[in-house]
């Protein structure tokens, strides 16, 4: 997939902007951490630069919503973090802010849905025919039976104790959780560029 374009320039500035709110409600991030992240969780295919990314930090400092953090160490830049402002705004905002690195993950293509065979016989066979056709690559596209169910097995646990947290745990538990959701959310978005990045190696 090519890298992402476009000549609207208020619809770029707009995506920044929710980008970097997005990013530092995770953690503090110096300009060139954040110029990394887009890169790896986009798959590679939303790449900023520094004359983008520090005009934005100064217009959000301006704003009063991001700051420098006193944290430092490690040789890294001085990172940037969320102010009270800033993470209020995220906070009352979430369900609205969509990632903009989502836009640039290379989406892949849908799994045609299962159907139950007509012909039990021939379809037993059919494995064998893709076989001897000289390793047609439909082959490959046979998925697991039952992974898609495990999934939205796996899935389905995990909403539902996301929404007993909500409901009755105290200020402490959701904190944590909320960290665990983040690290997760990082996670997931780790293993599409992982992908991605993989398939284009080979």
């Amino acid at each position: 997939m090519a890298t992402k374009s476009t000549s609207d320039h208020g619809a770029e500035s707009d995506e920044l902007r929710v980008g970097i709110l997005l990013l530092l409600a995770e953690e503090p991030y110096s300009g060139y951490e954040m110029i990394n992240e887009a890169v790896e969780r986009s798959g590679g295919n939303w790449r900023l630069s520094s004359a983008k990314i520090h005009p934005m930090l100064d217009r959000l400092t301006d704003e009063g919503l991001v700051r420098l953090s006193e944290v430092v160490g490690g040789g890294r830049q001085r990172p940037y973090e969320l102010t009270p402002n800033g993470r209020s705004l995220v906070e009352a905002n979430l369900d609205q802010m969509v990632p903009p690195w989502l836009a640039y993950v290379p989406q892949q293509p849908a799994e045609p849905p299962e159907q139950a065979p007509q012909h039990p016989a021939p379809q037993v066979q059919q494995p064998t025919q893709f076989a001897n056709q000289g390793g047609n690559t439909n082959a490959q596209f046979q998925l697991r039976p039952g992974a898609n169910a495990q999934f939205q097995q796996v899935e389905a646990q995990f909403s539902s104790a996301v929404n007993q947290v909500m409901q009755v745990g105290t200020e402490q538990q959701l904190e944590r959780a909320q960290e665990l959701l983040m690290e997760s959310t990082r996670g997931l978005y780790r293993i599409l560029a992982e992908d991605d990045q993989g398939t284009r190696a080979q």
